[in-house]
């Protein structure tokens, strides 16, 4: 009984690499992206924050040159990922040799799921070869048929939990937002009063913070209107002085109701309570 017999099958991790495989397997040492988490971050909560502010202070201090894109202005899957892959190829603009930083606001303003998914798949996407002679074939993701997101992303959205963005969850690193205290908010309005030589006092600027629901954009704004209307005080004046504090201070007490837009309740949420029974 001592033939040789037939040599066993080669184990499945033993077997010869297709072309195809090793070629894939290349590509993936070469793709020198982050991991799929860091490829795109997520910015969440309520508006007027600074979200979309900080974003591009990040962009920047990163050496990024930041581009904006609106979700709610380009709501269709086509339009999205014709800025996007053209925002990926955009050189430098205006002798500016920095890559783009892609901020995407508000993204749950996207239309239906086919947006998102065509996000997700740009993210999860691999990098195309030069040597793979432009074949287009894919896992079942659909990922062959988009680009591969090369360029950092930065989405932003009020509603982490709107339903369509359930899939950009899975794949992003998520930073959540949450409102601004109102003792904090004040003594930044306080600093930036003082900067701008507008006198107010603080009984003023917590009405201002209570009526924008500590929105710092809707304070900044109202501020800024606000002076825009008042008599300035001469340039030999003391900026200050109790009687012209109090008597601005009353005024933007007036002026509050004014321009500024419930926080509480977004769109949806008016909609349902105008319509439903």
């Amino acid at each position: 009984g001592g033939g040789t017999g037939s040599h066993p099958e080669p184990a499945p991790h033993d077997r010869t690499l297709t072309d195809a495989e090793r070629e894939a397997a290349a590509a993936q040492r070469r793709d020198k992206r982050p991991k799929m988490q860091a490829r795109a971050i997520l910015l969440c909560g309520p508006p007027g924050m600074g979200k979309t502010t900080l974003a591009h202070v990040v962009a920047v201090h990163c050496g990024y040159r930041p581009l904006e894109i609106n979700a709610s202005d380009d709501r269709s899957a086509a339009v999205l990922r014709e800025k996007i892959t053209r925002a990926m190829q955009n050189q430098a603009v205006l002798g500016d040799k920095r890559p783009n930083c892609i901020i995407l606001d508000e993204a749950d303003g996207i239309d239906g799921k086919t947006g998102i998914k065509m996000i997700v798949d740009m993210i999860k996407a691999p990098l195309k070869s030069e040597a793979a002679g432009g074949k287009k074939k894919g896992g079942g993701d659909g990922s062959a048929s988009v680009p591969a997101l090369t360029r950092p992303l930065i989405c932003i959205c009020n509603d982490l939990y709107a339903p369509q963005l359930r899939a950009l969850r899975e794949v992003a690193t998520v930073f959540r937002f949450r409102k601004t205290s109102s003792t904090r908010l004040l003594q930044r309005l306080k600093t930036i009063c003082l900067a701008e030589s507008l006198p107010l006092e603080s009984t003023a600027l917590g009405a201002l913070c209570e009526a924008a629901g500590n929105d710092v954009r809707s304070c900044l704004n109202t501020l800024q209107f606000f002076k825009s209307r008042v008599p300035q005080p001469a340039g030999g004046e003391a900026a200050g002085g109790a009687a012209l504090a109090s008597a601005l201070s009353r005024q933007l007490v007036q002026y509050i109701g004014a321009g500024l837009k419930d926080q509480e309740k977004d769109m949806l949420q008016v909609c349902n309570a105008i319509f439903r029974k």
